[in-house]
């Protein structure tokens, strides 16, 4: 196996089924796994599972609901793949997209994909992307600079030499930026490939934006 996809997910069932719809078209031709981590949702995931699994080659894990940094962690560990890459449930990736990202795969260095906004009515996500875009372009080439988890790809010796995701961030906030930081102060390499694309459906209101 030579690339794992590492997807948590917690209570978003539809817009999981949807990510992996979305798989379910790749354009790799490589061998490649995916690996679901329900992070101790309320809703029970066995039929989709038993929907996917005929067409992808999927694993579905469980654990208690400790937050997205530890779900990642969780699946690189049970992963088969030299290659890992992380995708979030509610994120459609194009076609060609784990192409993309393998075509520039190399040991030592993290490769980020580009983030659209799917949302485009809604303003606070559309803002959202747009800061978070604005960003990758301001911190580049410094030691700030980040990729969000949503979408990048890592070789999985060097993930697990820097220690992998911060489990004492228990939600989506920075762990992200946290382990980018520690991948530049050991000395690897960042690089952005921007035609490895995916959709963002992340719906925000005034105060979760």
């Amino acid at each position: 196996m030579l690339v794992s996809i590492i997807i948590p997910t917690y209570n978003r069932p539809d817009q999981l089924n949807r990510c992996l719809t979305a798989l379910l078209n790749q354009s790799y031709l490589g061998a490649w796994e995916v690996i679901v981590v329900d992070d101790g949702g309320e809703f029970p995931l066995k039929s989709i599972e038993e929907f996917f699994q005929p067409d992808l080659r999927c694993s579905f894990l469980h654990q208690e609901n400790s937050g997205p940094a530890k779900a990642r962690n969780y699946g690189v560990a049970m992963a088969k793949g030299e290659f890992i890459a992380f995708l979030d449930d509610d994120c459609e990736p194009e076609e060609d997209w784990l192409e993309h990202l393998m075509n520039a795969a190399k040991e030592g260095v993290m490769v980020g994909g580009k983030t659209q906004n799917k949302l485009g009515r809604n303003l606070y996500s559309d803002a959202s992307q747009s800061l978070v875009s604005y960003l990758y372009e301001y911190f580049r080439e410094t030691p700030w600079y980040f990729f969000t988890s949503n979408n990048l790809l890592v070789d999985r010796k060097t993930f697990l030499a820097v220690g992998g995701f911060d489990t004492h961030f228990r939600t989506s906030a920075g762990e992200d930026r946290a382990f980018c930081a520690k991948w530049l102060a050991r000395g690897f390499q960042m690089k952005y490939e921007q035609k490895a694309i995916i959709d963002h459906a992340h719906g925000l209101g005034f105060f979760s934006f």
